[in-house]
């Protein structure tokens, strides 16, 4: 569905004409990074990769700018092998004797902590690495635009939904009782959620790595 039909939908079914078509695309803005950042298994249409160059001085580098979620795989350049992703930063720091994050060396291991890269040890020269992971959807700002992250079958079952069910919560705010509106869209959208989950299926392994005789990198 194109973002003019979907705000078009919302606006049908909530029936109140002091709604504004820029507060309905922020809310559709939203409840679709919601959706990409809640459901267990990420929308494969989000996968991508980036290179970023280590710093010499530190341990840790920003993920790239479009960073949403889920760092699977890091390659290093100067290794011309894959670097091991540990679950935190505390036990990528537990593997070198828990000492501090100062040592310089080869990396061993990286660890991601929001929009941070940490790596173990410092290259003494800037190394890059090549990291797949999530990136953000893609923001609706046209009324052609659709979210084509989404399959199709669940556009207004998540995004309408999802977005009633909050302008319902503003609304039903105060009544005793169940919020019979809100409860109903949202019930509908988790419903569609899990359907969009099996749709996809489990996540899948990491990229395969071929390293050719000159030095790069083929998936």
């Amino acid at each position: 569905m194109r973002l003019a039909d979907l705000i078009e939908r919302i606006m049908d079914k909530l029936q109140d004409p002091s709604l504004d078509s820029k507060r309905i695309r922020r809310m559709i803005n939203e409840i679709i990074d919601q959706a990409a950042s809640t459901i267990p298994v990420p929308l494969p249409d989000l996968e991508t990769f980036d290179t970023v160059s280590t710093d010499i001085a530190r341990a840790y580098i920003p993920m790239p700018d479009d960073f949403h979620r889920d760092l699977d795989f890091c390659y290093s350049a100067a290794q011309n092998d894959k670097i091991k992703i540990y679950g935190s930063v505390h036990y990528l720091r537990m593997q070198d004797d828990n000492e501090g994050m100062n040592r310089s060396g080869i990396i061993h291991g990286v660890a991601r902590a929001g929009k941070r890269l940490y790596y173990q040890r410092i290259p003494t020269t800037a190394d890059t690495l090549t990291l797949w992971y999530y990136r953000k959807p893609t923001e609706l700002l046209k009324d052609n635009d659709e979210p084509y992250e989404l399959p199709s079958f669940c556009h207004e079952p998540v995004i309408v939904n999802g977005v009633l069910a909050e302008l319902f919560s503003t609304i039903e705010d105060g009544i005793e009782g169940n919020k019979i509106n809100t409860e109903y869209h949202r019930t509908k959208q988790k419903e569609a959620l899990y359907d969009l989950e099996m749709f996809i299926g489990p996540k899948k392994d990491e990229p395969p790595i071929i390293n050719d005789l000159l030095g790069g990198i083929m998936y």
